[in-house]
């Protein structure tokens, strides 16, 4: 889920999640904050992300879309 720290809103924290230099001895599957933050008020970068690693996206029980155009997506 997107409650780490820092949140999983870029892909750049996608694939630092999946790099095996990380060291990690379990599968890791990333799932990616749907918006900024995880703030509910821009939507991340789905497509990015998804080519990046994330296999979903959520803000985690947090409401996903404040603002008029982000409920528009």
């Amino acid at each position: 889920m997107p409650n780490t720290s820092p949140v999983n809103d870029r892909e750049e924290i996608t694939r630092w999640m999946l790099d095996p230099a990380r060291g990690a001895h379990v599968n890791v599957f990333p799932v990616a904050a749907a918006t900024k933050d995880s703030l509910g008020e821009t939507l991340t970068d789905y497509v990015a992300l998804k080519r990046a690693g994330a296999v979903a996206f959520s803000d985690d029980g947090k409401q996903s879309c404040k603002t008029q155009s982000c409920a528009r997506c």
